[in-house]
């Protein structure tokens, strides 16, 4: 089963692409659960229109199934 601080570890290899600092660093993620393989995150972006929010869930989704037990 994953941890929380594999999800962490994961997280921080996610990077703003406009200030190139990761997104555990930055804040974006207000709340982090994992349960039985499964995670749940909840996140924000800088901007309420950020242009790279798709582009970030997407690395986001990336890295954390990359993490071994993840369903």
């Amino acid at each position: 089963m994953p941890t929380r601080e594999q999800i962490i570890e994961a997280l921080k290899k996610v990077m703003d692409p406009e200030i190139r600092i990761d997104v555990w660093t930055l804040g974006l993620i207000y709340d982090l659960k994992v349960s039985d393989g499964k995670v749940f995150i909840k996140t924000t972006f800088t901007t309420p229109f950020c242009p790279y929010g798709p582009q970030l869930l997407d690395d986001m989704k990336k890295k954390v199934r990359a993490v071994e037990g993840v369903k």
